[in-house]
């Protein structure tokens, strides 16, 4: 497997849920399909309390392999995140143990948030990930200074081996800004795991599931 793509999810998908497979579902699987990966992981947890049994990642796979049943063989699940950084880590680890060979990685994101993605990425799928924080940030910084980014638009970023395809799909001025506190937080969630930690248990909490 050379070529992978991560598709983070935003929530269990339901069939009633137009929204979310029309603004950001539908938009990915297209992209995918042009690009032709190897593999394709969805991820997210089990975060809807309605549905205790019903992964974010299995419903998004559900979808995917409904819309197009030739992609079934390609697409497995990380389903155990309840975060963007967990997202990350644990597909990271599964891509490590079982497909070392693997070159590029496609990451798909909501476009507001893609800015956080692109950072985290930086800890986990460069060659060399040993990065300062300092390293990371110039990194960040130079990308957005050098472009004309507008985060609430379909935007790309890449660099070396990662390429992150945002999608818009926080379109409220509500929305945007709690993923403005949510990304300053989770951006530093591998060099505090404690916050962090406080921080999937907030959600835990929030979201009325164990």
């Amino acid at each position: 497997m050379k070529n992978i793509a991560i598709v983070l999810g935003y929530g269990v998908f339901l069939e009633s849920d137009l929204a979310y497979q029309q603004k950001y579902l539908e938009p990915v699987l297209n992209d995918i399909l042009k690009r032709n990966p190897d593999l394709i992981i969805t991820c997210g947890g089990c975060s809807n309390k309605n549905y205790p049994d019903l992964s974010e990642a299995q419903s998004i796979r559900d979808l995917f392999v409904k819309l197009h049943p030739e992609l079934e063989s390609k697409i497995i699940t990380e389903a155990n995140s309840l975060s963007t950084p967990e997202n990350l880590k644990f597909t990271q680890d599964f891509i490590t143990k079982n497909y070392p060979e693997c070159q590029t990685v496609t990451i798909y994101s909501d476009s507001c948030r893609s800015p956080k993605v692109f950072y985290l990425s930086l800890s986990l799928f460069l060659d060399a990930k040993e990065l300062s924080q300092r390293d990371k940030l110039i990194i960040l910084g130079n990308m957005y200074m050098q472009s004309n980014y507008d985060f609430s638009q379909a935007v790309e970023l890449n660099y070396q081996n990662i390429t992150i395809v945002g999608i818009p799909l926080s379109d409220t001025m509500s929305l945007v800004s709690h993923q403005i506190t949510s990304s300053m937080l989770e951006m530093h969630s591998f060099d505090y795991p404690d916050l962090h930690q406080q921080i999937v248990d907030s959600r835990k909490k929030k979201w009325g599931i164990k």
